[in-house]
């Protein structure tokens, strides 16, 4: 017989490999904005490493229901009379040293962005909306000159749906963009961060790819 399991993770472990583009110092992605670790940060700009299986599967199935879900609102909104377009490359924020890359996952009618996540019931009941999740639209925002953010949360397992809207505040950006300052200036100078408050049973670091490695720098 077939072993399944293996054949699944195998075909996503090709994917993520056709996929993957090596991290270069000096250009980063809105989805580190806001994070609550930038010692997880500078880990993911200088160590490789490949992904657990059960992650492989948890994002394997945020991607689906992430991109069925882009695919619906889009014929919804069209039929309606809508602009909607999807995976809206935003434009990079740039300084002399760095820049700041992204991508948006809904743009409507060029005045409103959204960002869609995917979130265990857990995540979808008690925990929302998360701060880096506010960061990254904010940046959005500030970049396509939109007059209004939303972040949409779906519940991955009973496709509940949440949203918020968001404001565009100013000084949250500023911080998001002294984070990724601090960040370039740490993977520059070779020195790793200290480690997050949370350490070692909340999140992020209870599913953290890099725990090996925290601990180590810390030994």
């Amino acid at each position: 017989m077939f072993d399944f399991s293996r054949l699944v993770v195998e075909y996503l472990e090709a994917r993520r490999a056709e996929k993957y583009k090596p991290r270069q110092i000096g250009i980063y992605y809105a989805s580190e904005l806001g994070s609550e670790c930038l010692r997880q940060s500078y880990f993911r700009y200088t160590i490789e490493k490949p992904l657990e299986s059960f992650t492989l599967g948890v994002f394997a199935i945020g991607d689906l229901l992430h991109d069925w879900f882009e695919k619906a609102i889009k014929e919804v909104l069209g039929k309606q009379g809508h602009k909607v377009e999807v995976e809206k490359e935003v434009p990079p924020y740039k300084c002399d040293i760095f820049e700041i890359h992204g991508r948006a996952d809904l743009y409507v009618d060029e005045c409103f962005v959204a960002d869609i996540k995917t979130v265990s019931p857990n995540t979808f009941k008690y925990q929302l909306p998360k701060q880096p999740h506010i960061a990254q639209i904010n940046f959005y925002m500030h970049q396509l000159r939109a007059e209004k953010g939303i972040i949409i949360y779906l519940d991955k397992y009973a496709l509940r749906i949440r949203h918020y809207e968001v404001s565009f505040d100013p000084d949250l950006f500023d911080q998001s963009i002294s984070q990724i300052r601090r960040l370039h200036d740490y993977l520059i100078e070779k020195k790793i961060p200290s480690r997050c408050e949370s350490y070692p049973d909340k999140y992020p670091c209870t599913y953290c790819n890099y725990r090996e490695e925290c601990e180590e720098a810390d030994a």
